[in-house]
């Protein structure tokens, strides 16, 4: 294609660089068959845009892959519970003791929310 613009063994030296990318430019803006009738700028531009997607999908794929391995060893994904059982009972005595609920969840070292999603206030009765 280049040879419709430039002959064949011609220096390209002799050429501006301008004179390059108006030859480029028009090469790449002019639709092609075998692409469809688009231009290569055009195909560029959609696979390009394809390219995170894909992208996307290969890295849930390696993850799900990754976790469906660890479970089949026996591990368990997240975080390890703040509460545990001992605290929970610990926390159990102190409410029935007579300290408050505030108090209780700050020598736990727990925030008041976690505190009652483990120690619901029905248990603390």
């Amino acid at each position: 294609l280049v040879r419709q613009y430039l002959p064949k063994g011609v220096d390209l030296s002799i050429y501006s660089r301008s004179d390059l990318e108006k030859i480029a430019q028009s090469l790449n803006t002019r639709p092609r068959a075998c692409l469809g009738f688009k231009t290569p700028e055009e195909v560029f531009c959609i696979q390009s845009g394809r390219l995170p997607k894909m992208e996307r999908e290969l890295i849930v794929e390696r993850i799900r892959t990754g976790l469906d391995d660890a479970r089949q060893l026996g591990c368990k994904g997240g975080r390890k519970p703040k509460m545990t059982e001992s605290k929970i009972e610990a926390a159990k005595k102190l409410l029935a003791s007579g300290v408050p609920a505030k108090d209780v969840s700050r020598n736990l070292g727990v925030c008041i929310p976690t505190f009652y999603r483990w120690v619901p206030v029905s248990a603390q009765a």
